[in-house]
């Protein structure tokens, strides 16, 4: 079995502009965070692996080295 993480990440982070899969969050809104975290629960299988694979294709792409 394959697990694709969910990433949920300060909005205004450049890792958050950078990874279109990822759920933009403000940390400072409690409900903000809320959401955000519900919302990752609660993803099907078929939108975790669609964003693990966008998220996956850029940090190929745009490495270090």
């Amino acid at each position: 079995m394959i697990y694709h993480a969910r990433a949920c990440l300060w909005f205004l982070s450049l890792v958050a502009i950078s990874l279109s899969g990822a759920i933009r969050v403000n940390p400072w809104g409690v409900e903000d965070v809320a959401e955000a975290v519900n919302l990752a629960l609660k993803m099907s299988e078929a939108e975790k692996q669609l964003r693990h694979e966008e998220n996956y294709h850029y940090v190929s792409i745009h490495d270090v080295a």
